[in-house]
């Protein structure tokens, strides 16, 4: 919202407004454009060249000058002209310009939106000459939007033996893992995943990648990589070596939804092994962290999102040896 207030014991005239949109956007991408007095009341404007319009577009060009508000309620456009004094009817002294904004869908994550409200022109009787303006140079105020980022969980969703309890594991154990990106609306440039673990333990392989939305697949994720119906990744990860690194690139990450009452996540499930190794000894705790990297609009790299799970903890038999007799002193036969 722009909101210009006179705060003097005197009506202002030849009130003139502009207002510059985030680069990239322009009249046709606003909806519920308002001009409005501090009771409700539409205030009527003309284009900066004095011309009657039926749009919108001069208030983010070059500019808008308010010519009067319905004051009895009749319709009448120019009941009152100007902005009234501080002192006089209340809300007269008020402008109120609200607006939608809608945004495109190449908007990322983090990326700050500006714009900029300019009053350029007021004075102290209609119609005055260009020296009679106040403010020659205009006032200005900003309004900066970040938009949403994504966010990263990790965690332990289960290992296949029975034997194990708690965060407790063995050696040859398969643990998986679960990473779940809850992605905004908007475009994720070149994101991905990597998933580092520590040595002791081997990626078994990508159980799968689903995009969701309230629980179910969605086909309102989308990716500029191949197969974007289906996220199968699985045909073309292949375990790693120890200490290796899991990448999972998924190029142009795209949320298309325009619902803002339900999200849209990616659940990325994967498979380790806890090795048999110098390295993995009884009580050894092993942790992993993932972190989801992706690019703006202008080609700049976002700081990545990162999240670790819970450590697990190996665990291992202690065998011991007692050999007996049932007699020490036998004799023969």
């Amino acid at each position: 919202a722009v909101m210009v207030e006179n705060t003097g014991h005197y009506s202002a005239f030849d009130v003139s407004l502009r207002d510059q949109l985030p680069t990239g956007y322009n009249a046709s991408d606003v909806t519920n454009f308002s001009i409005t007095d501090g009771n409700g009341r539409i205030i009527a404007f003309t284009d900066s060249d004095a011309d009657p319009i039926n749009d919108i577009a001069s208030f983010f060009s070059t500019g808008i000058e308010l010519t009067g508000y319905d004051k009895d309620g009749t319709g009448g456009a120019n009941d009152g002209d100007g902005l009234g004094a501080v002192n006089g009817d209340p809300g007269e002294n008020i402008v109120i310009i609200t607006y939608d904004l809608v945004l495109a869908g190449s908007v990322s994550p983090g990326q700050i939106l500006t714009n900029t409200a300019t009053l350029s022109n007021y004075a102290n009787y209609d119609h005055a000459a260009p020296s009679d303006n106040h403010i020659p140079e205009g006032l200005r105020d900003d309004a900066t939007v970040a938009i949403a980022a994504p966010t990263l969980d990790k965690a332990l969703a289960g290992t296949d033996q029975g034997h194990t309890t708690g965060l407790n594991v063995a050696i040859g154990e398969i643990i998986t893992y679960r990473i779940t990106i809850d992605i905004p609306e908007g475009t994720l440039y070149d994101a991905h995943i990597v998933d580092t673990l520590d040595a002791g333990r081997a990626f078994v392989d990508v159980v799968s990648v689903e995009p969701l939305s309230a629980g179910s697949n969605t086909s309102s994720i989308t990716t500029s990589l191949v197969d974007p119906a289906t996220f199968n990744y699985t045909s073309s990860i292949t375990p790693l070596n120890v200490g290796s690194t899991l990448t999972l690139s998924f190029g142009n990450l795209v949320n298309g939804d325009s619902d803002n009452t339900t999200g849209e996540t990616i659940v990325v499930t994967y498979r380790a092994v806890v090795l048999n190794t110098t390295t993995t000894d009884s009580g050894d705790r092993l942790n992993n962290t993932a972190s989801l990297g992706w690019e703006n609009a202008t080609g700049a790299a976002a700081t990545p999102l990162t999240d670790s799970a819970e450590e697990v903890v190996i665990v291992e038999p202690q065998l011991q040896v007692t050999k007996t007799v049932s007699d020490t002193t036998p004799d023969s036969g």
